[in-house]
């Protein structure tokens, strides 16, 4: 864990008040192996993601949202924290102003642009400046989250 995380549960801030919602992949046969601290196990990437948030931020309150869901995101009463640890491809060139993206996307974006939820989004894996291509293409929903009010990367 990272250092700072020992003096803010000392001040007694270990994430009660807050809802954390992970959207990611909860139900495709894809897993992977690790071990957060309490033995082996194989799970998919969404429940790794829950799990790492869950030891951050002990007191929040967490819900998921599966990728296959491209139903707009729903927010609860209070602080809400969207963590997005997918991305949106699609060829170099395309404008992110006129991208259909599904429900799922738009409500992330405005939630973003709003500060309604601050929306923690990964980068991604490949080294790759946000906006340049990839292996898979341009990440847009990066793109379109970037100067967002209450985005981060």
């Amino acid at each position: 864990m990272h250092t700072d995380l020992g003096p803010a549960w000392a001040q007694g801030y270990k994430g009660q008040g807050i809802t954390v919602k992970v959207v990611d992949d909860f139900a495709s046969s894809t897993t992977y192996g690790g071990n957060l601290g309490d033995g082996s196990m194989s799970q998919r990437h969404g429940e790794w993601t829950l799990k790492e948030a869950s030891m951050v931020a002990p007191s929040a309150t967490f819900k998921t949202h599966d990728l296959g869901n491209t139903s707009s995101v729903s927010l609860s009463r209070g602080l809400n924290v969207l963590n997005a640890s997918y991305g949106t491809y699609g060829p170099a060139g395309l404008n992110t102003s006129t991208l259909a993206f599904t429900p799922r996307d738009n409500s992330i974006i405005s939630y973003a642009g709003s500060g309604s939820a601050v929306v923690s989004k990964a980068a991604g894996n490949d080294s790759v400046p946000i906006g340049s291509a990839g292996a898979l293409g341009v990440d847009y929903l990066n793109l379109a989250l970037r100067g967002r009010a209450s985005a981060i990367y």
